[in-house]
C-alpha cells in the first residue's frame, strides 16, 4: 500500500510542514528502517522511539511520525500519541482494503493454520498475511498498513494475553470471517481459568462485518462460551471437529484422512502426524468452503505443505554410527501443543527408539507443576522409549517416569544436550520441544553440528 503525506495526515489527524513525500513501508524499529520508510517513534513503558530518530534518519527514513518535534531535517508528522497514530493508520488502511479479510486466533495452531491458509489462498488470488508474530496491538495495524490494495485475501492473526485485547484488534480488522482454532490453558497465569481464556479468544467475533461468518473448532475446550459469543455477533456460524474426521490411515510418517467439509467428503494427505494437524486442515478447508472456492485445487496444495522449522519440521541427521530422524518442535510449548507433539512422536514409525527431549512450559502460573505432571499420561500412552527433561518444572514430570525410560534431567539445555548426544543410536526418532525460555534450540543446533 502506498502512503502519501496526505494519507498519513488524514489517518492520524496530524500536522506536517513538509509536502510531497510518500512511502510503501511503515516501521516501528529504527534498526530495521530501509531507504524510503516512514518511522513511527513509539513511546512505551520500556523505551521511547523518539530517542532513535537519528538512527532512523541515518538508515534512510523518508519521514517520521512523532509526538514531539525533532530538530533534525526530516519531514515530521506531529500527533498527540504515536501508538494511537499507528492504530489509526491501521483503521485507515482497513477501510481502503476491498479483499476478504480472515481473522484467526487460538491458543495453539493459529500460526500453522495461517501459513497453510496463505499458501492455499494464493492459488485463487493475491494473498497477504501476518508476518512472523506481528499479532498484537502493534503488529495488527502494521499488517493492515502493508497489505496491498489489490489483495483478494488478507489473513490477520490475533494473539492476546489479557481480556479485551482481541476485542480491540478485531474491531480494527473488521473481518469477514473470524476463526477460533483452539482454546487451551496457555498463559493461564494471566487469566481466571480456561473459560476466561475462551471468552478472550471468542472476542474475535465482536468485530465481524455485517453478514460475517464465525468458524470455530467444536472439539476444543469451552465450546459453549465460544458459541454464545458467536451467536451474539452473527447468524452465520460454522463449526468443525472430531465428527468431521471420517477415516485416518497412517503411512510412512504422514496421514491420509477422509474429512467431511460442509457435507462433502474429501480425502487429504497431511505431511505430519497427529490430530492437531487434522484440525488445522479442517479449519483451512472450512474457510475455503465458506469463500465458495474449489476445494480440489486447495487439497493438492495442502498435500505439498510441510511443517515449518520449529513447528514440527523433520529431517534426517547423520550421527557417528548411522542416522536419526529429528523432529523440531522447539518454537514454543504449551500443555496442548506438548501433548500433540508426544502424540505425533508416538505415531511415528521408527526402526529405533522414540526419544522425547522436553523443556519447561512457561507462563502457566500456579498450575505449572500440575500441568507438567499430567504429561505422564501422554508419555505412557504414546510409547515413548526415553525421556530427557530440562528445567525445574519438567523435573516434576521426570520424577514420575518409569526408571527404564529416564534418560537424564538437567536444569540447563546446553548441559542436557551433551547427555542427549551421547545416547543417540541409529534409527532413533528424536522430538525436541519446550517454551522459548527453555532454550531447546541449543540442543537442535548441537545435534545438527555433531
Amino acid at each position: 500500500m502506498l502512503w502519501t503525506e496526505n494519507d498519513i495526515i488524514n489517518a492520524t489527524d496530524g500536522n506536517c510542514e513538509n509536502n510531497n513525500w510518500q512511502s510503501n513501508r511503515i516501521c516501528i524499529d529504527s534498526r530495521k528502517i530501509k531507504k524510503g520508510d516512514i518511522f513511527i517513534a513509539l513511546k512505551t513503558e520500556k523505551s521511547d522511539g523518539h530517542n532513535y530518530i537519528q538512527s532512523a534518519l541515518s538508515n534512510g527514513a523518508v519521514a517520521i511520525i512523532v509526538s514531539k518535534k525533532s530538530n533534525l531535517n526530516i519531514p515530521q508528522v506531529i500527533v498527540k500519541d504515536t501508538i494511537q497514530a499507528l492504530t489509526d493508520i491501521g483503521i485507515y488502511a482497513r477501510n481502503k482494503l476491498q479483499g476478504k479479510i480472515i481473522g484467526i486466533t487460538g491458543s495453539v495452531g493459529k500460526t500453522t493454520t495461517k501459513d497453510m491458509l496463505k499458501n492455499t489462498l494464493a492459488m485463487y488470488g493475491e494473498t497477504y498475511a501476518t508476518s512472523g508474530n506481528l499479532n498484537n496491538h502493534l503488529g495488527v495495524p502494521l499488517t493492515l498498513a502493508h497489505a496491498p490494495l489489490n489483495a483478494k485475501f488478507i489473513i490477520i492473526e490475533m494473539g492476546m494475553s489479557n481480556l479485551l485485547e482481541i476485542d480491540s484488534l478485531t474491531k480494527i480488522t473488521k473481518p469477514d470471517i473470524a476463526v477460533v482454532i483452539s482454546v487451551e490453558n496457555n498463559h493461564i497465569e494471566f487469566f481466571n481459568g480456561i473459560n476466561q481464556i475462551a471468552q478472550a479468544k471468542s472476542e474475535i467475533f465482536n468485530g465481524l462485518n455485517k453478514n460475517g461468518i464465525a468458524i470455530y473448532n467444536n472439539s476444543t475446550n469451552c465450546v459453549k462460551t465460544i458459541l454464545e459469543n458467536a451467536q451474539q455477533n452473527t447468524n452465520n456460524i460454522v463449526s468443525y471437529g472430531k465428527k468431521n474426521i471420517k477415516d485416518i490411515k497412517i503411512t510412512d510418517n504422514y496421514q491420509i484422512v477422509l474429512l467431511d467439509i460442509s457435507g462433502n467428503e474429501v480425502k487429504v494427505k497431511i505431511n505430519e502426524l497427529g490430530s492437531h494437524r487434522i484440525f488445522n486442515t479442517l479449519a483451512v478447508l472450512n474457510i475455503l468452503s465458506e469463500l465458495k472456492l474449489n476445494l480440489s485445487n486447495a487439497i493438492k496444495k495442502i498435500e505439498d505443505i510441510k511443517p515449518t522449522v520449529g513447528r514440527g519440521s523433520s529431517e534426517k541427521i547423520k550421527i557417528k554410527h548411522g542416522e536419526i530422524t529429528l523432529f523440531d518442535e522447539s518454537y514454543n510449548a504449551s500443555p496442548a501443543s506438548m501433548k500433540s507433539a508426544l502424540e505425533a512422536l508416538g505415531l511415528t514409525k521408527t526402526k529405533g527408539r522414540r526419544i522425547a527431549v522436553l523443556g519447561d512450559m512457561l507462563e502457566l502460573g500456579q498450575e505449572s507443576s500440575k500441568l507438567h505432571k499430567e504429561l505422564i499420561n501422554d508419555i505412557n500412552k504414546n510409547n515413548i522409549d526415553i525421556i530427557f527433561a530440562c528445567g525445574k518444572y519438567m523435573y516434576e514430570l521426570y520424577k514420575l517416569c518409569p526408571p527404564d525410560i529416564k534418560g537424564a534431567w538437567k536444569n540447563n539445555s546446553s548441559i542436557l544436550s551433551k547427555q542427549v548426544l551421547k545416547s543417540l543410536k541409529n534409527g532413533d526418532s528424536v522430538m525436541i520441544k519446550g517454551s522459548l525460555g527453555s532454550n531447546m534450540r541449543i540442543i537442535i543446533k548441537e545435534i545438527k553440528e555433531q
